[in-house]
């Protein structure tokens, strides 16, 4: 499922909507994705 939805975020969003996604592992949380602005 992980790999999923990792998929969904960078791959759909970026592509269809043009939006920039950056991931960053976070000590205790694991990746956390985030939109630029």
């Amino acid at each position: 499922l992980a790999h999923s939805a990792r998929g969904l975020i960078s791959g759909g969003l970026k592509k269809k909507l043009g939006l920039a996604i950056t991931s960053a592992k976070e000590e205790g949380r694991g990746t956390v994705y985030s939109l630029d602005a």
